[in-house]
């Protein structure tokens, strides 16, 4: 049950729809899950906000989308990379480059996280 934790500028409060949509397929390709696994925060902030190298790793970045996903225990290195990259492209299919995105992978073991008949817990 992977959900994501997405910090951008608020001059973006108009495209959270596509890039919502954006993200999920991204994860849906990547990680292998279902499309109803919906689970995202969009945090919204201002100029300053959001403290960032313009040059780095690669020069030219002009804005910066922090994305962070929690993933339980258990996706591979290779998977969780095919994960970000699928973000990364959808993302980038929306007109937003792909060097203005940040993105990593947590993970949290499968007895950390609750919700009602998730893994059988209840």
């Amino acid at each position: 049950m992977p959900h994501a934790r997405i910090d951008l500028h608020s001059s973006y409060r108009d495209r959270l729809p596509e890039l919502s949509t954006a993200i999920l397929a991204g994860m849906v390709k990547g990680f292998d899950m279902p499309a109803t696994d919906l689970f995202q925060i969009f945090r919204l902030h201002e100029k300053g906000e959001l403290v960032f190298g313009t040059a780095y790793p690669e020069p030219n970045r002009e804005d910066i989308i922090f994305i962070e996903i929690l993933a339980s225990v258990g996706y591979g290195t290779a998977m969780k990379h095919q994960a970000l990259v699928a973000i990364a492209d959808e993302i980038e299919n929306i007109g937003i480059p792909r060097q203005d995105l940040l993105l990593h992978v947590i993970e949290v073991p499968a007895g950390d996280w609750y919700s009602p008949g998730f893994a059988g817990v209840e």
